[in-house]
C-alpha cells in the first residue's frame, strides 16, 4: 500500500482501520522536515502510529533531496518473511522516474 497525500499522511494513518486489512508492506511519502517546517514531528508521529498498529519501520529512502522521502514499513507478523518480500528487494535502487 502506498500513501502520498502531500502532508496529511499522519492524520490518515492515525484514522485508518488497519485491523480490517491484511497489508504486508506500506510505503508512505513524507515531506522532508528540513525543507517543510510545518512537517516537523510528523515523521515520528507516523512511526509511532505505525508501531501501534503492528508495523515495523524498515527504511527511509530519500526521493528528492530535502523534499520528500519514502518511509517503508512491514507488518510485524512474520517480519522475517517480510524482510525478503519481493517489493523490498528493490528499495534503494535507482528508479528511472526519480533519477537525475
Amino acid at each position: 500500500m502506498t500513501i502520498d497525500t502531500e502532508g496529511s499522511e499522519a492524520d490518515i494513518i492515525e484514522d485508518f482501520p488497519w485491523a480490517e486489512f491484511n497489508i504486508e508492506v506500506v510505503q508512505i511519502e513524507q515531506l522532508h522536515e528540513g525543507g517543510y517546517p510545518a512537517q516537523r514531528g510528523k515523521k515520528a508521529r507516523i512511526q509511532r502510529a505505525m508501531a501501534r498498529n503492528g508495523y515495523t519501520f524498515l527504511e527511509a529512502y530519500e526521493v528528492a533531496r530535502r523534499d520528500t522521502e519514502d518511509l517503508i514499513f512491514t507488518r510485524n507478523v512474520a517480519t522475517a518473511a517480510n524482510a525478503s518480500h519481493p517489493v523490498l528487494n528493490h528499495i534503494g535502487e535507482a528508479s528511472p522516474l526519480t533519477d537525475e
